[in-house]
């Protein structure tokens, strides 16, 4: 630079510029003070600069590791709202689930014991039913018992009758009348 100043890390010297002191001006302490804080400001700035020129693996790595922790804490936070989500619809799901199972085992219940109620009505109507034939069978067969005497006596008169009528068309002989009077016998005797 024209000036003769140099800024720090420029020269090899690194020592501070000299002015002349005049009686018209500022203040030369108060310049002093002003140019340490900004050649301490540069100076600053530099390693900065340097440093970002640079990107020294620490500061790289600092910044990464930030990152990467924002990243995972991000992450974490979603991945807890989606296991809350899915915790949340497992537990609606197993509850819908129970109730579907407890509504299916009522259905159930109910239609087995309507069937065991039909069971039972038609058991009971088959019993009367068959109450009914019985005595209604026995009933006929009581009477049929009862009426076999008046039949065989039907028969013998009837079996009278036709030898009557056979008598007096013709006589038989005595072979014949042998023959029907067996007849007669063996039916009185069934």
């Amino acid at each position: 630079m024209g000036s003769g100043f140099e800024l720090p890390g420029e020269g090899s010297s690194g020592a501070r510029p000299a002015f002349e002191s005049v009686r018209r001006g500022y203040d030369p302490s108060e310049v002093d003070t002003f140019l340490s804080q900004v050649a301490s400001s540069i100076q600053i700035l530099e390693t900065r600069l340097l440093q970002a020129a640079r990107g020294t693996p620490d500061d790289v790595s600092d910044r990464l590791e930030k990152r990467f922790a924002r990243v995972l804490a991000i992450q974490e936070q979603e991945a807890e709202v989606l296991l809350t989500e899915a915790h949340e619809e497992a537990v609606a799901m197993v509850a819908e689930a129970k109730r579907e199972a407890d509504r299916i085992r009522n259905d159930g219940r109910d239609a087995a014991e309507r069937s065991v109620e039909e069971a039972h009505a038609f058991r009971e109507r088959a019993e009367e039913e068959a109450d009914h034939l019985r005595s209604d069978l026995a009933e006929r067969r009581r009477g049929m018992i009862e009426s076999l005497p008046q039949i065989r006596q039907r028969l013998l008169t009837f079996l009278q009758d036709v030898e009557a009528t056979l008598g007096s068309i013709g006589d038989p002989g005595e072979a014949e009348r042998s023959t029907s009077g067996e007849v007669v016998d063996d039916s009185s005797t069934t």
